[in-house]
């Protein structure tokens, strides 16, 4: 069974955090899609100058090439988020953790195995 073409859907969370979820192999143009997306839902907690939280679901990743993991690095660095929080299989979280080392956000970007795992490291550290 093969992964559909690059999917990325965002939505902000009433409990005041953006949702991400990538479904299937993502390209360099998929993955910019996504960010823009992530842009438009974070103006609003950013416009009332509110930590931006980002939650990620990769359990459905599928191939990503090098131009996807460029594009990658270059929204990790970009998106001026207060923490980001993936969740998804051993592979992928090895990916999210160098991308996130490249980028030097490794100390507000980690990846999980699971979702509750991932929401409490999130909003765990609320001030």
């Amino acid at each position: 069974m093969g992964h559909a073409k690059g999917d990325i859907r965002t939505v902000f969370n009433p409990a005041g955090f953006v949702e991400q979820k990538y479904v299937g192999d993502q390209t360099a143009a998929s993955v910019l899609r996504g960010r823009k997306q992530l842009e438009r839902c974070a103006k609003k907690l950013l416009d009332e100058h509110k930590d931006l939280l980002i939650l990620i679901d990769i359990t459905e990743l599928g191939k990503t090439d090098t131009e996807s993991r460029i594009a990658g690095v270059r929204g990790i660095k970009s998106v001026p988020y207060e923490r980001a929080a993936m969740y998804g299989s051993l592979s992928t979280q090895v990916l999210v953790n160098t991308l996130a080392l490249v980028a030097g956000k490794k100390d507000n970007t980690r990846a999980f195995s699971d979702r509750t795992e991932a929401l409490k490291w999130l909003l765990g550290r609320r001030s």
